[in-house]
């Protein structure tokens, strides 16, 4: 469900952002739940990166 803010809009222009590393699954945090996440998919074959 989308939240109207009223505040507008940005606008950023077009850019080149460089790709750091070739995942399959990117994990972001340090909770149990991403601890859980990783194990379970590193168990299914997920590539992790270097």
């Amino acid at each position: 469900m989308a939240v109207e803010s009223g505040l507008g809009t940005i606008t950023e222009p077009q850019r080149e952002v460089p790709v750091a590393y070739d995942v399959d699954v990117a994990v972001v945090g340090a909770g149990i739940a991403g601890l859980f996440a990783a194990l379970v998919d590193g168990a299914r074959g997920a590539g992790a990166g270097p």
